[in-house]
């Protein structure tokens, strides 16, 4: 029987980047999203904690055992480490490991300003921006503030997410992205947000939330 090649350069590239201030509602967005809620294959750099729907792991003897056990089958793991750019390339370097374009995964990066620099992406996160696409990679990157996101990334992004943003220089720099009139951007409120998808057009949303029962 031949080798099932890893590889599908027919599929689409699904790549979202979300960017706000703290509580605009950036990681209840990708909670809700389908890709984390219904996606058997899901891998998390959570430095906080966040994604409490995934298997913890706060080692990487731990973690690295879980994707040895996993390969290519179901894992739904959150990686709890010390944000340095060191552990996080060795995260992407396991989740670069695990591609399949047979069976899609979803790969979250939490507070991507901590361990990326504004310019060239490191090594494993570059390939998962550049070439995670034809692998069955969909990233799902998060950061405060959208300048401090490496630009090979964002540039490989095609859904862009913008909520609640502080300084006029990052609510200018979002508009020009969303292409959108900064007075736009500049009066998000929180769990409000933007979304483009590609080219068209930038459309807006809301978070809404269950009122608790008395």
């Amino acid at each position: 029987m031949a080798k099932q090649s890893r590889t599908d350069e027919s599929l689409d590239n699904l790549h979202h980047i979300c960017l706000g201030f703290t509580g605009s509602g950036k990681t209840t967005f990708i909670k809700r999203h389908p890709y984390y809620r219904q996606c058997e294959r899901v891998l998390a750099w959570d430095p906080e904690g966040s994604y409490s729907g995934l298997r913890n792991y706060t080692t990487k003897q731990g973690f690295l055992r879980a994707v040895k056990a996993a390969g290519f089958g179901k894992i739904r793991a959150r990686l709890e480490l010390d944000p340095t750019p060191e552990n996080f390339e060795w995260f992407c370097s396991l989740a670069w490991a695990l591609g399949h374009a047979q069976r899609p995964m979803t790969v979250i990066a939490e507070e991507l300003a901590d361990v990326v620099k504004p310019g060239k992406a490191p090594r494993h996160w570059g390939f998962l921006s550049r070439k995670g696409r034809k692998y069955g990679i969909r990233l799902m990157g998060v950061s405060q503030r959208p300048q401090e996101v490496d630009k090979t990334f964002l540039n490989q992004c095609r859904y862009i997410w913008c909520g609640l943003l502080r300084t006029p220089a990052d609510q200018k720099y979002m508009a020009g992205i969303m292409s959108l009139p900064t007075e736009n951007i500049a009066t998000l409120e929180e769990c409000h947000f933007y979304i483009r998808n590609g080219s068209k057009p930038s459309q807006a949303g809301k978070l809404t939330f269950k009122k608790a029962k008395k």
